[in-house]
């Protein structure tokens, strides 16, 4: 199973460790793996890049991340990506980040249904497409100069076995992968 996460341009592919992920939810303790807390996959992750995604206003449309599974990983964990989630951790930033300066968000609403939400304390949040697999934003075309770290969450969920005994659960988790947003310069 792997997630991507990607422009147009480039991507970048993190690489779900299933067999150490099984083995942790059947002898760890790794947290209650509900909606409201969901267990950090980030351990059970291997990113193949060594360097940030870089994703440039001007240059790049949207920035999509997709969940992508085997016909027998979908059968054995029916894997479903539920939303995703940023949040900027650029240190010593002046001012809090203007989302409507970077992405397009047109269908931004508060409503439980909305494609787009900005939560209060300024999180912004995607809903995924009606398939499960797939969150996408549009990117400005044009912005002020800048240069941000955003982490671009995901929450997604997994039907695993959670006992000894084959006790199958919905779990959910989310991982947070970082990436760097700035404004085409040049």
């Amino acid at each position: 199973m792997k997630i991507k996460i990607g422009t147009e341009k480039s991507s970048l592919y993190l690489n779900v460790l299933g067999s150490y992920l099984e083995k942790a939810v059947k002898y760890m303790d790794l947290g209650e793996g509900t909606l409201s807390y969901p267990i950090a996959l980030d351990k059970f992750v291997v990113n193949t890049n060594d360097a940030i995604p870089e994703v440039i206003i001007g240059v790049d449309k949207n920035i999509d991340m997709i969940l992508e599974y085997s016909k027998d990983e979908k059968k054995d964990y029916s894997p479903r990506l539920h939303y995703c989630k940023g949040s900027d951790l650029t240190k010593d930033s002046e001012s809090s980040i203007g989302w409507g300066e970077i992405f397009e968000l047109n269908d931004r609403s508060s409503r439980p249904d909305a494609q787009i939400t900005i939560s209060p304390d300024g999180f912004l949040y995607i809903k995924s497409d009606n398939t499960y697999e797939k969150c996408t934003i549009e990117l400005k075309s044009e912005a002020p100069i800048f240069e941000r770290y955003i982490s671009y969450g995901a929450v997604l969920s997994l039907e695993m076995e959670i006992t000894k005994e084959g006790k199958k659960k919905r779990l959910y988790f989310i991982l947070d992968p970082l990436m760097k947003v700035s404004s085409n310069q040049g």
